[in-house]
């Protein structure tokens, strides 16, 4: 497997679908609609939890998002337009005992306390880990462009401030379907910006020519649904991903994976070899984003030597960094 190879595949499973494509293009322009209209209040914040936006939520212009918990989706914040405030509604599937429950995330003690309780019941679930994938994914999302000198330059893409996985028409397997972007990653500052797709994996997975090749696809089939259209299609790409630019998209790879000896090991070896066969392949950057997870829970980030997706490759395709 190579890149150009992975990227040609994606191309021709596209090609063969293209009503496919075309549905993925008409909802990121509704999306840009959604995002031009003037949105409820700010979504608020809480400490320990973290909050992701959602697509039907924002074309239609109403504030809302999924929480999650120490990776659990713990329930839904909706905006009440009628009661001018939003409210939480507990993920009755996994506590079924708040079925038909909700509550106000603020101008109410009672609630605040309810929420509360509730949400430190989410964090005694048994699903419920620092280890878990979605858990670092957004406070990866959290941490990018802050002080940390690994993560600067790099933004998540947001809708309504608030991180988000991104859709594609192919999955993980290189079919035709639905894959998530675990992040869209704006990079860069003054003339020299882009996007990274990231593909975060929990505590223990190794399988890096896996995710690899996965963040390839995903980053092949972004390329074909933002920049093969028309100009107005660019442009709704460009709005949605908070670029005022009409120009096609220029779009990179990156594995997020824990930090090992062997990991290292594998990963310089492949990314030496994927770059080597990149060909026609639009994907301009690669690169390896390693994490290390304490006892407690702290991150640490750092990026896989020579192959920090902020810096450019060399010119001359087929030849590795030095």
């Amino acid at each position: 497997m190579n890149v150009s190879k992975i990227h040609a595949d994606v191309v021709a499973v596209l090609q063969q679908n293209p009503d496919k494509v075309a549905g993925r293009r008409a909802a990121i322009a509704a999306l840009k609609l959604g995002l031009a209209q003037e949105l409820n209040p700010p979504l608020p914040r809480r400490r320990r939890a973290w909050f992701s936006t959602t697509q039907s939520q924002t074309t239609s212009a109403k504030g809302g998002a999924r929480v999650q918990v120490l990776g659990l989706d713990a329930g839904e914040l909706r905006f009440e337009a009628t009661a001018h405030r939003y409210e939480f509604h507990p993920n009755a599937k996994l506590f079924p005992e708040h079925r038909g429950h909700h509550w106000a995330w603020s101008k109410s003690a009672d609630d605040a306390k309810r929420i509360r309780d509730y949400l430190a019941k989410c964090e005694e679930h048994p699903k419920a880990s620092f280890k878990n994938e979605r858990e670092i994914q957004w406070r990866l999302a959290n941490a990018l462009g802050r002080k940390t000198p690994a993560l600067r330059n790099l933004g998540p893409v947001k809708w309504h401030g608030r991180a988000t996985e991104i859709g594609v028409s192919i999955n993980k397997k290189g079919d035709i379907g639905t894959g998530n972007i675990d992040l869209v990653v704006r990079r860069g500052a003054g003339g020299d910006r882009g996007y990274l797709v990231f593909e975060v994996k929990a505590p223990g997975d190794t399988n890096i020519e896996a995710a690899l090749v996965q963040a390839l696809r995903y980053a092949s089939a972004l390329h074909v649904e933002a920049n093969l259209g028309s100009a107005a299609n660019r442009a709704n790409y460009n709005a949605v991903f908070e670029s005022t630019s009409t120009a096609k998209l220029t779009i990179g790879a990156v594995v997020v994976m824990e930090d090992s000896a062997s990991v290292r090991a594998k990963a310089s070896r492949l990314l030496a070899q994927y770059w080597g066969t990149t060909g026609d392949s639009p994907i301009d950057r690669l690169g390896v984003l390693l994490y290390r997870l304490g006892a407690k829970g702290t991150l640490s980030w750092d990026w896989l030597p020579d192959w920090d997706a902020r810096q450019r490759r060399p010119k001359a395709r087929g030849q590795a960094p030095a």
